[in-house]
């Protein structure tokens, strides 16, 4: 419908908006630089060096290389929860939700004592949902779980963010930047695809696909 687009599209100009009232000024100098192949790879290196930001990087990567459920959320929807498009819908919408409230938790409250756990937390949080998603058989169980999910990674994301910032030199944040979006971006879209490739060349049960197998211990959802 147009008016989801509508809203999709306003959310992002109250982003630019923001953006544009913050009065801090631009750092300049430092030792940048023009590009080069050494630029480009000083990122990487910084990120090697720094256990905290490369494990964060890492333990990302791996949950939702293995664990990100959105290609396979219409087969849920069609067949194995048999909600339909609606339902379908509910599903995606569940996770944003979850996402959502943590943001908001997180930016009015008084701050996090030992990120690194509830790092390790939020990754936990989020596998475990995923986990009770694989096997669920009820709409709004899933539902739920789904959201509980997107509470678990929104919580994990914003502290990994934020320790990435205070850890990063200022000349290095950018590089830093782009390492860390190719692990944060890559992640899913990897899982996503090996879903898809796994499902399309064999009969495994769609539920098998996610962290956990199925209780019955049936091909459920077979092609």
């Amino acid at each position: 419908p147009v008016w989801c687009y509508a809203a999709d599209a306003a959310s992002w100009l109250a982003m630019v908006a923001a953006l544009a009232g913050i009065r801090t000024p631009l750092q300049t100098g430092g030792p940048g630089g023009g590009w080069s192949l050494e630029t480009v790879l000083a990122g990487a290196r910084f990120v090697i060096t720094q256990p905290v930001i490369f494990w964060f990087m890492v333990l990302d990567f791996g949950a939702t290389l293995f664990g990100s459920p959105n290609a396979l959320l219409p087969v849920f929807a069609r067949d194995l929860l048999q909600v339909g498009p609606t339902g379908l819908g509910v599903l995606y919408a569940a996770i944003a939700v979850g996402g959502l409230l943590a943001a908001t938790w997180l930016s009015v409250g008084r701050g996090v004592d030992r990120a690194g756990r509830w790092v390790v937390a939020g990754v936990m949080v989020y596998g475990a949902a995923i986990a009770g998603f694989a096997v669920c058989h009820n709409f709004w169980l899933a539902t739920l779980l789904l959201g509980v999910s997107g509470v678990g990674n929104a919580v994990s994301a914003v502290l990994r963010g934020t320790s990435n910032q205070l850890l990063t030199p200022d000349h290095l944040r950018g590089r830093v930047g782009a390492v860390n979006n190719a692990f944060v971006m890559g992640g899913p879209q990897l899982g996503q695809a090996l879903q898809g490739g796994i499902r399309a060349g064999t009969l495994v049960g769609i539920r098998q696909l996610l962290p956990v197998r199925d209780p019955a211990g049936g091909q459920v959802g077979r092609g």
